[in-house]
């Protein structure tokens, strides 16, 4: 009987490996378990097979095997894109209105509106390169998919700072 991290994965099928995740013991054989991971991981074929997986949600799934979803990338590109239209409009009509249910309408005028419409087409930016980085390595969530990503947060995070220090010199009207 063959000891933990003794089983050689490379060398299964691909429907071994799915039957051999299927029925493994992470707790009890867990170099094996790690092993049979890093297999199917390597086979970006099969990398759907983790989505959702404990392995993924414990970070056992080197990030670079990681996939993500066409349908997020678009909708988040096309958010942005649009964010940047109203911000563009915004900016034309020196009032960019930020409503939320909450506390009601913000509206940004002069240097404000300006800040905004530059944080959000930097955000643009970013997003078509987080796109590109998609579309070059197929899919994988990789390392210049989360640069892109890192940058994105960062400038949100920065517009958010931004407010703060301004002390919130744009106007806020609640509605009532």
């Amino acid at each position: 009987m063959n000891s933990d991290g003794d089983i050689h994965y490379n060398a299964f099928s691909d429907s071994e490996l799915k039957e051999a995740y299927g029925g493994i013991n992470a707790k009890r054989f867990p170099l094996n378990y790690q092993n049979l991971v890093a297999e199917i991981a390597a086979r970006s074929h099969m990398s759907g097979l983790l989505m959702g997986s404990n392995a993924e949600q414990s970070g056992k799934i080197p990030k670079a095997h990681r996939r993500v979803t066409s349908d997020s990338l678009a909708l988040g590109t096309l958010a942005s894109v649009v964010a940047l239209i109203y911000g563009a409009f915004g900016l034309y009509k020196n009032d960019v209105n930020l409503s939320t249910p909450r506390t009601g309408s913000w509206h940004l005028h002069d240097t404000e509106a300006k800040v905004f419409f530059v944080f959000v087409a930097l955000v643009v930016i970013t997003n078509f390169m987080r796109l590109h980085a998609w579309k070059k390595y197929g899919g994988t969530d990789n390392e210049s998919y989360q640069t892109a990503n890192n940058i994105s947060l960062s400038l949100c995070f920065a517009f958010i700072v931004y407010c703060f220090i301004s002390g919130f010199k744009f106007s806020i009207q609640i509605s009532t």
